[in-house]
Order: C-alpha cells, then structure tokens, then sequence
C-alpha cells in the first residue's frame, strides 16, 4: 500500500486518448501530431474506417458528430469522409474522421508518405490549405 501519494489525475481529454488507444478497432493519428511539427496545444486528429460501432463508441465518450458547415470548413477536400466526430474541452479537443472502407488503405498509405516526405514538403511550413491540395492531390493519384 502507498501512504500519501496522490493519484495521477487525468483530464478528459487523456482519458479519451487513452480509450481510443484501447478501442477495439484502429485509430490512425494524422495531422501536426503524426507529422512531427505539433505544438503543446495542437489538436489531435485520428481517422478510422466508417463503422456503426466506431459511431457508436465515439458517441459513449462524449464525441459530437459535426454538421455538414463545420465538416466543409474543417475537411472540406478530404476525399473519402464521411464524417467528422469531434471532443472538444478545455485541455483540448480531439477530431476523428469516419472514412470509407474503401478509401481507408489510401488514407493510410498517404498518411505515411508525407509524414515520409514532410521535411522534403516543408509540411510544417505549409498553410492548412497547401496541406489539404496535396492530401487531395496524393490521394487522387493513389486511386
């Protein structure tokens, strides 16, 4: 028995991340965390393959789907989505999109490129919409 010692209080924020890391299905990390170039208050941005049970598990842990406005703001060239799912509190916010099945190996396969070729795209340097034309253009050729 430890006398004393304060347990480690988590936010709701890590104790989200850390069921998403326990999910029975895979949670891909994508965006400024994946590829190098975060900072300390950076969101977290996942995608995983469009399931009624992944809804489902986002939707217990308090995730909110977006509407179509926030969706063609946020994501409005990101090619096989077919949802947004986000958590947002005041430590931070998590994003999740839902894509589909068929889309999902490209997504992968795009997701490693450019963290592969970030340095060489200068990607940290980029504007958000710089980001998402080469997203849309890598994916486009890779289907």
């Amino acid at each position: 028995m430890i006398v004393n010692l304060q347990p480690e209080v988590k936010t709701n924020l890590e104790v989200r991340l850390q069921k998403l890391r326990n999910a029975p299905f895979q949670f891909y990390l994508t965006g400024s965390r994946f590829f190098g170039h975060a900072k300390p208050n950076s969101d977290w941005d996942f995608f995983t393959a469009d399931r009624v049970d992944a809804r489902n598990f986002l939707k217990e842990l308090d995730f909110l789907e977006l509407n179509t406005e926030e969706i063609q703001e946020s994501y409005r060239d990101a090619l096989g989505t077919c949802s947004i799912y986000r958590y947002v509190d005041k430590s931070g916010q998590i994003d999740v999109q839902l894509i589909q099945f068929d889309w999902l190996d490209y997504k992968i396969k795009v997701n490693n490129l450019i963290k592969n070729l970030a340095i060489c795209l200068k990607w940290a340097e980029m504007s958000k919409n710089a980001q998402r034309t080469v997203w849309s253009s890598l994916l486009s050729i890779m289907t």
